[in-house]
Parts: structure tokens; sequence; C-alpha cells
């Protein structure tokens, strides 16, 4: 499955991602990209407050209220998890 496959570790677990997807989704939030949306979307997470340097941070939920930091070093890993999502 494609949240397992990104080599982020544990932090998903299927029926957690799938409740949050359903809430986002109810909200009318997007929970996919184009497939030509990777530069933008870089250009923004590098901009954003929590990346530190080239260190890109993200909070990421490991259970229903239970949010930890995920420190991502190497672009290529969230690469393939967005390739993953727009395949």
């Amino acid at each position: 499955d494609a949240q397992e496959s990104r080599g982020l570790g544990d932090v998903y677990k299927r029926q957690v991602v799938d409740r949050h997807r359903r809430i986002l989704e109810s909200l009318t939030l997007p929970t996919t990209y184009g497939a030509d949306a990777w530069e933008h979307l870089l250009t923004t997470m590098k901009r954003d407050k929590k990346a530190r340097g080239s260190m890109l941070r993200f909070v990421v939920l490991r259970d229903v209220g239970q949010p930890t930091i995920l420190n991502v070093p190497d672009t290529s890993v969230l690469f393939t998890a967005y390739q993953e999502l727009t395949a």
C-alpha cells in the first residue's frame, strides 16, 4: 500500500490514514495532487515555518490524537510518495 511503501516508517496506519482522508474530504479539502504539482509543493514545503535549513519537518499522526514530528532530510522520499499518490 502506498502509505506503507513511502519509506517513512510506521508513522501511518491504514485505518488512521483512511479516517483522516474521509474527514478532509468531508470538508472538501484536497487529499490528492495533480502529477504536475511537485515543484510547487516542494517550494512551498521549503518555505514552511517548520523547515530547518534543508531539513523538511512535518507534524504527522501516529494515531488519532498522537502527533509527532517527522524529519525528512532527503526529499527523494517525499517525491516517491508523491509519485505514488499521483499514479
